[in-house]
């Protein structure tokens, strides 16, 4: 139980990298489709 909730914070601080590079992802693919 205690394992499963740390891993859902260390999921958490993971996610807001995951959303930044999913942006940079979105800019450098509509760049390239212009």
């Amino acid at each position: 139980m205690s394992n499963h909730h740390r891993s859902l914070i260390k999921n958490g601080k993971n996610t807001v990298v995951d959303i930044k590079t999913l942006f940079r992802f979105l800019n450098n693919f509509i760049a390239l489709n212009q």
